[in-house]
């Protein structure tokens, strides 16, 4: 993986700084700091294995970001880093899906977006991709509530299956992939109970999983289930708040992707994706609608609705409740399970939203362990 951290000066290590997420910049004045890798992870508490990981992912990206591509990472030398010199020689490689125009190396004379747009060779590695970067409709994958460990088999293996054939631009994690069902607030059931730990174990696998389907730009949206945790903290162990995050037990900075808290909200084109705007039920979708004044996808209600509304102008709007993926089974705790076998809808959405903004959404109920993309049958396991 070419050099190693020991062969970095201080000023070496200073030049990753513009790459880096909070996380890595306080892992990198660590090192500065302590001069070697294991009395710096030491010094902020961190094991060897993370600290080390956090310090290679930010170097990747200072690679990628100056223009070069993977393969030439072995060719990369700190000194050579540093100074931003010419990238190595690579054969190009065409842009597909599930990579952006941005991403791949093209020649000069063959710029990567549509012709009648420059090509921008420098963006913050935090700017993900829109739909203006793309010369076809922008694809995006979006995930709704998991409650991992307490989903679903094969309805969230159908949505993986599915994942990997459409192969997304951009995926969104609507939220509440996480259960967090050790530190809920709700009665817990002694036959159910796990450790917290295992549970994070759990949720790594399955993010694992999502992230081997190949997509470089995941957004992953907390929910109020993911928000337990902090909440558990501040009211029962204040002392501790902030010792813990859910973004680093389920190692997002690591992953290259990108976390936004509780009630906060994205925007792909002109539709805004959040966990909730604070509705809930059949009645969410229009709710939600007239809150936002704009094109808006929701997880948190577990019911897949899609409603659509004019203005006099001309424009339309959309809002959809995109399903989700738990075990009705497990979730009988906070609801009947009769009503959430009615109510709840296993599902998941894609979108492709177009130069200008325009999206246009497609929700793919699973039904009996199957959906249908692109008059394909897709089916899960059922383990």
């Amino acid at each position: 993986m070419g050099h190693s951290t020991k062969c970095a000066t201080p000023e070496e290590l200073e030049s990753l700084k513009p790459f880096a997420t909070e996380n890595e910049r306080r892992c990198l004045d660590a090192l500065i700091a302590n001069g070697s890798l294991r009395k710096a992870a030491a010094a902020i508490g961190k094991n060897e294995g993370s600290f080390n990981s956090a310090i290679r992912t930010v170097r990747a990206r200072a690679v990628v970001q100056h223009g070069w591509r993977p393969e030439a990472w072995g060719r990369v030398g700190w000194k050579t880093l540093a100074a931003g010199a010419p990238a190595p020689s690579v054969a190009p490689q065409a842009p597909g899906h599930g990579q952006s125009p941005r991403s791949a190396a093209q020649p000069a004379s063959k710029p990567a977006r549509a012709p009648e747009r420059p090509h921008v060779a420098s963006r913050s590695f935090r700017d993900f991709p829109q739909p203006a970067d793309f010369d076809r409709p922008m694809r995006v994958f979006i995930i709704p509530d998991v409650h991992v460990p307490n989903h679903h088999e094969q309805a969230w293996n159908t949505c993986l299956a599915a994942l990997h054939a459409w192969r997304p631009d951009r995926v969104v994690i609507l939220g509440d992939f996480v259960d967090d069902a050790c530190v809920s607030s709700h009665a817990k059931r002694p036959d159910r109970s796990r450790l917290l730990s295992e549970e994070i174990d759990a949720n790594n696998v399955e993010l694992d999983r999502v992230q081997a389907a190949g997509c470089e730009y995941v957004d992953f949206l907390e929910g109020n289930h993911c928000d337990r945790l902090a909440r558990y903290m501040a009211e029962k162990a204040p002392e501790l708040y902030g010792l813990v995050s859910m973004p680093e037990l389920l190692r997002i900075n690591e992953r290259g992707w990108r976390w936004h808290p509780y009630k906060t909200s994205i925007k792909i084109g002109k539709v805004v994706m959040t966990h909730d705007v604070g509705f809930a039920g059949k009645n969410a979708a229009w709710q939600n609608l007239a809150a936002t004044g704009k094109s808006v996808i929701t997880g948190h209600t577990h019911w897949a609705t899609m409603v659509y509304q004019g203005h006099d102008d001309g424009t339309r709007h959309v809002s959809v409740t995109a399903g989700w993926l738990g075990d009705p089974e497990k979730a009988a705790d906070y609801r009947p399970l009769d009503r959430a076998r009615r109510e709840w809808q296993h599902g998941f959405c894609t979108a492709e939203i177009d130069r200008d903004g325009v999206a246009w959404v497609n929700f793919r109920p699973i039904i009996d362990g199957r959906t249908i993309i692109d008059g394909r049958v897709i089916q899960g396991s059922c383990g």
